[in-house]
């Protein structure tokens, strides 16, 4: 297994397709297998420092992307798209909708606030219902 993953750099996949078995297979040996996952990590790490070397390369040509994307991804400089909002978020329990809008729009005389307590006892007929019934 510690062979496979070395092959695939430390891919999951890559070493399941060598030793023709599944992902799932893998993953679990890693987890029960510090070993493993030591050639995993660091192939993640091997990766990473791949990228960021490329990325250098890119900035010493002068490449515009390259210079973009370190500039915005620098979090100790000013140079990002991101917005950053704080919000303060309470919960309301209870609201009783009815009597806050009272004072807005009054009800009729003899109007319930009880859904279906009118005169007929009905909330009239369902959504889609014509007057013959369809």
């Amino acid at each position: 297994m510690v062979q496979a993953l070395q092959n695939a750099h430390g891919l999951k996949t890559g070493a399941a397709e060598l030793l023709a078995c599944s992902f799932t297979t893998v993953d679990k040996f890693c987890n029960q297998h510090a070993e493993c996952q030591a050639v995993v990590d660091h192939w993640k790490k091997r990766r990473k420092d791949r990228a960021e070397y490329k990325l250098d390369e890119a900035i010493e040509r002068g490449e515009p992307w390259a210079i973009m994307f370190t500039l915005k991804n620098a979090r100790d400089r000013e140079y990002n798209d991101r917005l950053e909002i704080a919000a303060r978020v309470e919960t309301v329990e209870a609201y009783d909708y009815g009597n806050s809008i009272a004072p807005l729009a009054p009800r009729p005389v003899g109007d319930s606030l009880t859904s279906g307590a009118d005169e007929t006892n009905s909330d009239g007929p369902a959504l889609g219902e014509d007057a013959h019934g369809g």
